[in-house]
């Protein structure tokens, strides 16, 4: 009988120090995945002045998502955004090269028509963005948002209109009385 105490015992101090490791990975796991915001340059330089399209100041929704081939979270999260594909992202690439950059992109299975390789770092300078993943929100060219990106689902509700926190949003224009 005391060996059979002794046993369920032990089987008890293991059950608590599983359940006090599992809270330490979760809580770990949530600061991990919560977005933080980014320094980035004010004002925003213009897009073209860059490297990017011209069109795509004039976007009244834009994402621009800063990725690098070197970042393992980067790729798992451009392949999730592939899968989603949204006319407000436009994807800035980190590569050593531009051929590495598009080797990349087609390996992951991306648009090459919504990604811009940025092997010179003339965008992340433009902006001063130094981390990735990280998204800068646009309208019309002016920065809205910038923060780091963990995982999709801090990116999927930025990339429709229809989702935008209300700071994102632009105000409804007041009839002139």
């Amino acid at each position: 009988m005391a060996i059979l105490s002794v046993l369920i015992l032990v089987c008890l101090l293991a059950m608590v120090d599983q359940r006090r490791t599992l809270d330490h990975v979760r809580g770990h796991l949530a600061r991990a995945a919560k977005p933080e915001a980014i320094e980035y340059i004010r004002p925003a330089p213009s897009l073209t002045s860059v490297g990017l399209p011209a069109g795509l100041g004039e976007a009244s929704h834009l994402v621009l998502l800063f990725l690098s081939t070197s970042c393992t979270s980067c790729l798992s999260l451009a392949r999730r955004v592939k899968e989603s594909a949204s006319e407000h992202l436009w994807i800035v690439l980190n590569a050593p090269s531009v051929s590495a950059g598009w080797e990349w992109i087609d390996d992951v299975g991306l648009r090459r028509d919504a990604v811009t390789v940025d092997s010179a770092q003339e965008v992340f300078r433009g902006f001063g963005v130094g981390i990735t993943p990280a998204i800068l929100v646009l309208r019309r060219g002016e920065v809205m948002l910038g923060q780091t990106v963990p995982s999709y689902d801090q990116l999927e509700p930025l990339l429709s209109t229809d989702n935008l926190p209300p700071e994102l949003t632009e105000a409804d224009e007041v009839p002139a009385l």
